[in-house]
């Protein structure tokens, strides 16, 4: 980690350590009297964000719901649409906007400017611990999956995803020109965006109903990646077309070779790489000899996922598929199960608390256009 010069010398022992633990993100204020207060206000983010999180999930298991649509349901109301207690800059909230920066601004008598600044610094890190929260749930999902499964439904998933993709994308851009006579580069734009999926919420709801490892489950999660990997495909077509008018062949190209060689390749590597996984987990004789090591590949995988412009979180269920395969899987996957209900609800609530519901709203006349 990458640390301001103010903040390391500012703070030692246990201080220095919360610092470090909260992410360079907080060099961002340059001030490193903001340090402990941009603290407090993840550490009381966290605690709404957990409450939120199982409240909602229990309430939606007594309703014999997946608990997962009771986080991202927690997260709706305890963000920009109900009590603005979670709220990010990135949805076009201001530090004014979030009661947590409200009771941080009355605590420590902070000046507006202030507020602003402990308000990014705050979001940012809540944001990363949601992005980590996203790649350990697809890390525990490839763990939860079955490889020879998801292979016998390859050309399933595939026809799945093909067609997931195709027909958003055709039917978004010709509504948008033919009945609302839209520009065709924003209908494009508008057909590539209703491509989208998500995996993470997707698999998590077949995890919590039990379907996981069902051929049907399989299929979907199967689909699922390979529509990710087709919606970056599409968001380069478009965005190329929008700033040159023309399509870079050659993004497209690099896309889908290197898409195919990286899950190709993560496949391959579990035949060789389980055995010295193993023996590496056996040799260690300090406290998380088994699970660190497994963090290690799948951030690494991760990091590759990320490098190659595909998604962070692709490599990580790469990183579980591969993993699945060793004879430690069963004692991985429980030791993942608590980090990963530490850090997914974040992901859950924080998405629910993006959502604005403000914008449904038919009385407003700007919303209208946008319902039709």
């Amino acid at each position: 980690m990458i640390f301001s010069e103010p903040i390391l010398n500012s703070f030692t022992g246990l201080n220095f350590l919360a610092v470090g633990l909260q992410s360079p993100l907080l060099a961002t204020t340059n001030e490193a009297e903001y340090a402990p207060i941009v603290l407090t206000g993840v550490l009381l983010s966290l605690v709404v964000i957990y409450l939120a999180s199982k409240i909602g999930g229990e309430l939606f298991r007594m309703m014999d719901l997946p608990p997962v649509l009771g986080e991202l349901v927690g997260g709706v109301l305890v963000g920009a649409s109900a009590l603005h207690l979670v709220v990010f800059p990135d949805s076009g909230a201001a530090g004014s906007d979030s009661i947590i920066m409200t009771i941080l601004q009355f605590i420590n008598n902070l000046s507006p400017d202030a507020v602003t600044s402990i308000f990014q610094s705050q979001s940012e890190v809540v944001s990363v611990l949601a992005e980590l929260g996203v790649i350990i749930l697809l890390f525990e999902i490839g763990l939860e999956s079955d490889l020879k499964e998801l292979q016998k439904v390859g050309y399933q998933a595939t026809i799945v995803a093909c067609v997931g993709v195709a027909v958003p994308f055709a039917a978004g851009t010709a509504g948008l020109i033919l009945l609302f006579h839209a520009p065709v580069i924003p209908a494009i734009f508008a057909g590539a965006a209703l491509t989208a999926t998500s995996i993470g919420i997707t698999s998590k709801v077949l995890s919590e109903i039990g379907q996981l490892k069902s051929r049907e489950g399989q299929i979907i999660v199967g689909a699922a990646v390979i529509d990710d990997i087709l919606g970056i495909i599409v968001l380069a077509v478009v965005a190329s077309l929008a700033k040159t008018g023309e399509v870079d062949i050659f993004n497209v190209i690099y896309l889908i070779v290197s898409a195919t060689v990286f899950l190709i390749g993560s496949i391959l590597l579990g035949k060789y790489f389980n055995q010295s996984f193993v023996a590496i987990a056996n040799k260690l004789q300090t406290r998380g000899n088994l699970i660190i090591p497994a963090f290690i590949f799948a951030f690494f995988m991760a990091f590759l996922g990320s490098a190659i412009h595909l998604e962070a979180i692709l490599g990580a269920f790469a990183a579980g598929l591969v993993l699945d395969e060793t004879d430690k899987r069963k004692e991985l996957d429980e030791q993942v199960k608590p980090v990963a209900d530490m850090l997914v609800p974040v992901f859950f609530v924080t998405v629910g608390a993006k959502v604005d519901l403000g914008v449904l709203n038919p009385l407003v006349p700007e919303n209208r256009e946008g319902l039709i």
